[in-house]
């Protein structure tokens, strides 16, 4: 196969945005850095790439702050996927954006780049690594240490790879039951070996699930947030 017939077609983002925070006690998505919320520069940043275009899950609740949430996403050109169910977990974020993907005409190799909204320390340079030179067959996956143990998001892959393993997903583990099973590759039943393809961010393993990482980061970061949701207002039953 040439080069040229290696080399990916495009690529979609999908921002993973659902989450409820629990652990945190308020919305992260709603944390500002910078005085931009996380959610908004997280699009901004996906719109450096030029993607063909951006996908945002995100929680739709009855709530005062889900509806905040989906008002960050005003004035930008992006496609909001709806979950409804978020206690499920990032799995059921990712499987909903393969049905949302699913209705567009989709070919095997247009490439999926997966973001969440809490990595502080993504940069534009970062996506330009996670994207450029990437060929067809490979799943470009971030990893947060120079040993390459710790594997996650962004991750950089085939649609057609998701068709094939995102079946094999649980829950809050998203991609990472994936990393754990394969170190090198991938092969679906067909016979399509996938490989993997490794950049090492360690920077990106700085991310806000809990109030204590959130105040480790702020200074740094200059994160606030207003404290207008309280944890109970976040937690579903």
């Amino acid at each position: 196969m040439s080069d040229q017939e290696h080399l990916s077609i495009g690529t979609y983002v999908v921002i993973l945005a659902a989450g409820l925070s629990q652990r945190l006690g308020f919305p992260k998505q709603l944390i500002t850095c910078q005085g931009q919320s996380l959610l908004r520069r997280t699009i901004a940043l996906a719109l450096t790439i030029q993607p063909i275009e951006v996908l945002v899950v995100l929680p739709k609740l009855n709530c005062a702050w889900s509806k905040a949430v989906y008002q960050q996403v005003g004035g930008w050109t992006v496609r909001c996927i709806d979950n409804i169910v978020p206690e499920r977990g990032i799995a059921h974020s990712i499987e909903l954006a393969y049905g949302a993907l699913q209705q567009i005409a989709m070919q095997p190799h247009t490439r999926i780049l997966f973001l969440t909204v809490d990595q502080v320390a993504l940069t534009a340079l970062d996506l330009k690594q996670l994207t450029d030179g990437v060929r067809s067959h490979q799943v470009r996956v971030t990893h947060y240490d120079q040993e390459r143990t710790q594997a996650g998001i962004p991750v950089n892959m085939p649609f057609e790879f998701l068709r094939d393993f995102s079946g094999q997903l649980h829950q809050d583990q998203g991609f990472r039951v994936l990393w754990k099973n394969h170190t090198q590759a991938w092969i679906n039943e067909q016979g399509q070996r996938y490989e993997m393809d490794q950049v090492v961010l360690p920077h990106l393993a700085a991310d806000i699930d809990t109030m204590e990482q959130f105040q480790l980061l702020q200074p740094k970061f200059q994160l606030q947030y207003d404290g207008l949701f309280t944890a109970s207002e976040v937690n579903v039953d």
